[in-house]
């Protein structure tokens, strides 16, 4: 099969994210810390894409195209894989403002789907979040060259299309690349069997492997770095799924799955403005939010018949902190109110159950 890879486009992303969808539907990772039952595949279509457009200013954003015309028509363009990496950064590189400003709109863009599609899609955050922890934990014990690290986030071939050197191709644009330079890859996998064996076919080695606790959907974890002296040696790292290290948040008693809960209160008398928190954040502790000893971000979302808009508090400021304390105080440290009906398409923010504060 004739390949061609080239540098993600505007227009290429709705079959990118289809052969990403596609190519993931049986991870074991993906379907570890995402609800079967509640997943909302237009909302992780549209955090993909938001994701997408991020990554072709910001990261190696590749496709893989068959240039096979006898298999396609005129003008159309088959892609048939995609690829994400993170280029290399120095720990000891200071934030631009351009990356800090670029991960602040990401940040927001994917805030804005959660209010449009009313939560994470069937998202697992406390799933999540174990994972982040301890991704940053193999990292921080893997990662030792001064130089950084192309960081491999996605790849993924069209099932239609797998065996037939689509992956190689869309790898080799980028290690070729770092052997040039002299630095390291690295990748991340949370199927051992068959990814690891290809990766060391490719020059990976295994460097660390971790197992998910029992109860869970098994997972493991890997990484490798090359050991011939002539080439740059690569890097990989798989999932894992340990137990949380942080300690258990009351509030996800509220409910049995751990969907999105937002507690809502109206912030402007006489206005549609409301502050939202999502009660299932592992960052949110209901013993000390109320006092504003634990900071956290808030958004503030403005309703209007135009359309809904929503602000960022960079903390779970003063203000803020006086409402929850008075409401957490007229409840008798009960359960705050929540609204959390958030998969009904036509469903509207009601009026909170909650009583109406001015900052």
């Amino acid at each position: 099969m004739p390949i061609e890879v080239t540098d993600l486009t505007e227009a290429d992303i709705p079959a990118a994210i289809e052969i990403i969808q596609t190519a993931f539907a049986e991870d074991p990772y993906f379907k570890w810390v995402f609800d079967a039952e509640n997943f909302n595949k237009q909302r992780n279509h549209d955090s993909l894409a938001v994701r997408c457009r991020w990554g072709i200013n910001n990261a190696i954003f590749q496709v893989a195209t068959d240039t096979d015309t006898s298999k396609s028509s005129p003008g159309e363009k088959k892609i048939v894989g995609v690829s994400c990496w993170l280029p290399p950064t120095p720990p000891d590189t200071p934030e631009t403002w351009y990356s800090w400003t670029q991960n602040w709109l990401l940040s927001f863009r994917q805030t804005l789907n959660n209010v449009w599609h009313f939560g994470r899609g069937g998202l697992r955050t406390n799933r999540y979040w174990i994972w982040k922890e301890r991704q940053h934990e193999a990292q921080g014990q893997i990662w030792d060259d001064p130089k950084g690290y192309y960081f491999c986030n996605i790849v993924a071939v069209h099932p239609e299309c797998q065996g037939l050197g689509v992956g190689r191709k869309l790898f080799e644009a980028v290690t070729d690349r770092a052997d040039q330079e002299g630095v390291k890859c690295y990748l991340e996998s949370s199927r051992n069997v068959p990814n690891v064996q290809i990766y060391e076919k490719m020059g990976f080695e295994m460097r660390k492997e971790m197992e998910s606790p029992a109860q869970e959907p098994a997972q493991s974890a890997s990484s490798a770095t090359s050991p011939t002296a002539s080439s740059t040696p690569p890097t990989t790292s798989h999932p894992s799924t340990p137990s949380s290290p942080r300690p258990p948040n009351p509030l996800q008693q509220l409910h049995p799955n751990n969907q999105t809960l937002f507690i809502a209160a109206k912030i402007c008398r006489g206005k549609h403005s409301y502050f939202i928190l999502d009660l299932n954040n592992t960052e949110y502790d209901y013993d000390t939010a109320h006092d504003c000893k634990t900071l956290l971000p808030v958004y503030v979302l403005r309703l209007s018949k135009r359309q809904p808009t929503i602000f960022r508090k960079q903390v779970l400021d003063e203000p803020v902190a006086k409402i929850l304390r008075n409401m957490h105080n007229l409840h008798g440290r009960d359960p705050l109110p929540l609204f959390d009906n958030h998969h009904d398409p036509y469903l509207q923010y009601p009026n909170p159950r909650s009583p109406h504060y001015e900052v």
